[in-house]
């Protein structure tokens, strides 16, 4: 279990450049949705035909570190202009 949780806040600081910790009042950890992804092949990448399972979960910032310059760009949508596979995670915030 240790190795998901390192590799779930090295994946929300490379994407986002904030640190977060996990929501205690959260069950199960956070996880508020799974979603399983068939990903077509991939000659360029060498990749053959494949499932994805994407987690998701609720992290709240740690305040207490600042944040640093993300790898891409990212802003905050209104739940008016979100997806509509997003939208549902705003009941969360």
């Amino acid at each position: 279990m240790r190795c998901l949780w390192i590799q779930l806040f090295v994946s929300f600081f490379e994407e986002t450049g904030f640190s977060a910790v996990v929501d205690k009042k959260m069950k199960n950890f956070g996880l508020i949705d799974v979603n399983v992804i068939e990903i077509p092949e991939n000659p360029l990448k060498n990749e053959g035909e494949h499932i994805h399972i994407d987690f998701r979960y609720k992290l709240v910032l740690d305040e207490e570190r600042k944040g640093e310059k993300a790898e891409l760009e990212w802003f905050l949508l209104a739940e008016d202009e979100a997806s509509e596979e997003f939208k549902r995670y705003y009941r969360y915030l």
